[in-house]
């Protein structure tokens, strides 16, 4: 009698008993994916990126608290981003074409629809600008900084960097309220409602809209270079911003830091790939295979 991988059979072998063809069906490596190294640079990038955004609120603010900017600029830059992004947007999501522009008008609803909802926010934000900046009069400023540096650290850990189209939708819900946080803490202080007014607005922008408008254009367009144009602005924004607050020291940190990320890790990636040894053979579960009839 053959022996066979069945419990309930009773058969003439001892319960230790392990037959030679046991491991032949033994698999190796099934389900590891195989990528390809400009693939993972382009989705390493996503962390490059949310890190230039946090570096640049948190230049900004040191260029409006110490160095005496104007905080209307940044806003201003901002906003015009804003416009230009929106803009580029329909370009590449196909909103905007020729017929369907001249058939419904759907499209402007939703942009008016969408300015609405800003300029709410915007001007909830202009309303509490003099309560936020007393918000943290009692507390000394080397605890915001300290403050500021957790926020920013738990900030770049808790994001969403899942860039798989068909996974869970996008809800980067802790990392934006860390954002916003961060934001309200260092306007606190600063010294006029119009200054707290414009870093606010401005950190909304770049803390929480930059990121949801960049993971939209790489899923719903990935062939777009429109990402690695965002890209490219925002990390010559630090370069620049860093270069004039604190000259070209921390500009050759920057740079060095940023290329780690993007260059030498997913290279890493692939050469720890190497090693990986998954070994799946009878003894796992089976997985049934369903025929879905739709």
């Amino acid at each position: 009698m053959a022996w066979k991988k069945l419990l309930y059979l009773a058969q003439p072998y001892p319960d230790n008993y392990t037959d030679p063809c046991f491991l032949s069906q033994i698999k190796r490596n099934t389900t590891v994916a195989k990528y390809s190294y400009w693939h993972l640079v382009d989705h390493f990038s996503l962390i490059v990126l949310h890190l230039a955004t946090i570096v640049l609120v948190e230049l900004t603010f040191i260029g409006i608290y110490d160095r005496g900017w104007d905080p209307v600029v940044p806003v201003v830059i901002a906003a015009a981003g804003v416009l230009v992004g929106m803009v580029a947007w329909d370009r590449v999501t196909g909103q905007q074409t020729a017929s369907f522009a001249q058939n419904s008008p759907k499209p402007k609803v939703d942009q008016w629809t969408t300015l609405r909802s800003a300029l709410v926010v915007v001007l909830i934000v202009l309303v509490l600008s003099p309560v936020l900046k007393s918000l943290t009069r009692s507390t000394s400023s080397d605890s915001i900084w300290a403050l500021s540096l957790i926020l920013c650290l738990f900030n770049m850990l808790c994001h969403d960097y899942a860039m798989d189209p068909h996974s869970a939708p996008y809800r980067p819900i802790l990392s934006t309220n860390l954002s916003l946080s961060n934001a309200l803490v260092l306007a606190s202080r600063l010294s006029s409602s119009l200054h707290v007014f414009c870093f606010v607005v401005f950190a909304a922008v770049i803390n929480i809209l930059v990121p949801l408008y960049d993971v939209g254009i790489r899923r719903r367009n990935p062939a777009s270079p429109l990402h690695n144009i965002v890209l490219f602005v925002f990390c010559s924004a630090v370069f620049v911003a860093t270069t004039y607050l604190f000259g070209p020291g921390l500009v050759l940190v920057w740079l060095v830091t940023m290329a780690g990320i993007a260059l030498m890790l997913p290279a890493y990636f692939l050469w720890v790939q190497q090693y990986k040894n998954e070994l799946q053979g009878p003894w796992d579960p089976a997985k049934p295979i369903i025929h879905r009839q739709d």
